[in-house]
């Protein structure tokens, strides 16, 4: 699947962060993967509770 996002100054400057920070060499897109499994990983239970209680707020990213 592929999905087009258009990334705002911002976004991109935290991307380079985080590229900066990784102990391989990563591309934009991968480090977009990476901090979206992470983002998933570390909001889990929150999002299975949700999913479970059938509560409709979604878990924000930030």
């Amino acid at each position: 699947m592929r999905i087009e996002i258009d990334f705002s100054p911002a976004l991109i400057e935290a991307l380079d962060r985080f590229i900066d920070q990784q102990s391989v060499a990563v591309s934009r897109a991968e480090a977009v993967e990476l901090m979206v499994r992470d983002w998933l990983i570390h909001n889990a239970g929150q999002i299975w509770r949700a999913i479970g209680e059938g509560d409709h707020e979604r878990p924000r990213m930030g």
